[in-house]
């Protein structure tokens, strides 16, 4: 614990990581916005609260790693559980997106990972290449009709929604209100 337990000491890059890493992203390449300082993180953190959906960008290749990796989390998993639950089939997933990317988590995962891998390495940019990241719009339009938007699911998605705005908010205006210290 830093300062005897009354702030985080966190740098700059490390918080800019946190308040970007918002959830899924889709975009074919997510290049950092290196020039950012303290006072961005202020507007950007104001941004966020006064409107959850504003889409932020990392100032580090490392903070677009995290973005981008969220999807390759989550897009196979989300998959498998809907599979458990009955909302859908494996059959019924996309072909065009199954030829690309597989239809297991896993297989989804390695191949997107690689995919990322393949052209991003000795880059200043994290992405995709066009057919797999096509083939991954594909998936999440899938995910999105048929297991997000589900009647099956929307009784949960205000109280998810809503637990999830009320934390996010509630840690950023705390933070504000300490001076960033905590």
């Amino acid at each position: 614990m830093e300062r005897k337990g009354k702030g985080w000491n966190l740098c700059l890059q490390t918080l800019d990581g946190i308040l970007s890493h918002d959830g899924e992203v889709h975009t074919p390449a997510l290049a950092p916005r290196r020039k950012k300082s303290f006072a961005d993180l202020q507007t950007e953190m104001a941004a966020k609260v006064g409107n959850p959906d504003t889409e932020l960008v990392p100032m580090t290749l490392e903070g677009c790693v995290v973005r981008m990796a969220d999807t390759v989390a989550y897009i196979g998993r989300d998959i498998e559980d809907a599979i458990r639950l009955g909302l859908i089939r494996r059959s019924d997933l996309p072909a065009p997106s199954v030829a690309v990317l597989g239809d297991t988590n896993g297989t989804i995962v390695f191949n997107l990972t690689t995919d990322i891998i393949r052209n991003s390495h000795g880059r200043d940019f994290v992405a995709f290449s066009s057919e797999v990241s096509e083939a991954l719009k594909g998936l999440k339009r899938f995910n999105l009709e048929r297991i997000y938007l589900n009647p099956r699911m929307k009784p949960h998605s205000a109280l998810i929604r809503n637990c999830s705005n009320t934390f996010s908010t509630a840690f950023w205006r705390t933070w504000k209100s300490s001076g960033g210290t905590r």
